[in-house]
């Protein structure tokens, strides 16, 4: 695979958007109010260490797990490609993918027909990342149906993001009759002041490595050439505002040049919506972030087209058909090109 280091324009581009999301991020220490746990400054230096100590040791367990899971996901399933539905809300991109009849003129349909023609539906697996645990019982439901169905289902609750970690999701009071499509991670959603809930945060180049490096794998004991690149991985990112610090990981990272395709939702319109109402130095950060982001949507594409060694394709599409999902459960085997 590719330097990450060979890809300058995007580096570049990534070196804009870490700037961006370290002013934002020093707005968002400069609010914060904390309060010592202890008067001794011994105790609290003690209770610290042994507090990351333990932290550390949780981030581990979980990185064993995530790989042992998708390990398990595309061996049992013989999977030769993967899509990553990162921000799924309730899974009906993935039943898109294995149910397209179901969803007639959805946008999506014509980028999975051109990234799997080749490979049957169900020798595709997909991975889906949701935070949102009001959609907990309902993507339960969703992989244990399409897997029952003969397809290769998983779905981590989880925020994507930048790191191994945790941070609060945002929604309303209520569940939404749009599915809290709104809901985020950033402060910028729909639900700014509203209901929150601290939520696992995975860090997504970290699951992209994971994936490609599973693929690999399965492609050497099926016979494939080493140095031939294995299944393709097509992604979707729509996570309200959270794409742009992930995007930067995923460039820094090189893991964007693991997959073969993203389609993004961008919500740079967000940024100067919640800037137009926010204070100066917030407003300022916000401003950054917009502009850099716009920069980003502009350029990343040609970047990744002028360096042949990196075959990913960014597409800007945002496929908001069927949210609510009226469709029935499968009644039978789903497995079909």
């Amino acid at each position: 695979h590719a330097s990450p280091a060979r890809h300058d324009a995007v580096a570049r581009l990534a070196s804009r958007m870490r700037a961006a999301v370290a002013l934002l991020g020093l707005v968002a220490v400069a609010a914060q109010r904390s309060k010592p746990y202890s008067s001794n400054p011994w105790r609290r230096r003690s209770n610290a260490t042994t507090y990351v100590s333990q932290l550390g040791s949780l981030y581990s367990l979980e990185q064993r797990h995530d790989e042992e899971r998708i390990r398990q996901l595309l061996v049992s399933h013989r999977c030769e490609a993967v899509y990553l539905d990162v921000g799924s809300n309730i899974g009906v991109q993935i039943r898109k993918l294995f149910e397209p009849h179901k969803y007639p003129g959805a946008p999506v349909h014509a980028l999975f027909k051109e990234t799997f023609a080749s490979t049957d539906r169900c020798r595709v697996c997909a991975i889906g990342v949701e935070p949102n645990p009001r959609h907990r019982n309902r993507l339960s439901q969703l992989q244990s149906r399409l897997t029952a169905a003969g397809a290769g289902v998983t779905v981590f609750e989880a925020a994507a993001g930048s790191a191994d970690g945790v941070l609060t999701l945002q929604f309303g009071a209520r569940k939404s009759n749009f599915e809290d499509a709104g809901a985020s991670t950033l402060g910028i959603g729909r639900y700014r002041g509203h209901d929150e809930v601290v939520v696992r945060m995975l860090r997504l180049s970290r699951l992209v490595k994971l994936v490609r490096a599973q693929l690999d794998v399965t492609a050497r004991r099926a016979g494939t050439p080493a140095g031939q690149r294995a299944g393709k991985i097509l992604m979707k990112l729509d996570i309200e505002g959270s794409e742009w610090t992930v995007l930067t990981d995923l460039m820094d990272s090189g893991a964007l040049c693991a997959v073969d395709g993203v389609f993004v939702e961008y919500h740079d319109a967000d940024f100067e919506r919640i800037g137009a109402q926010a204070g100066s130095l917030r407003r300022a950060a916000l401003a950054t972030m917009r502009d850099a982001v716009r920069s980003l949507r502009a350029a990343i594409s040609p970047a990744l087209r002028g360096e042949g060694s990196c075959p990913a394709r960014v597409v800007d599409l945002d496929d908001e058909t069927f949210v609510r999902d009226p469709a029935p459960w499968p009644g039978g085997s789903v497995c079909s090109k």
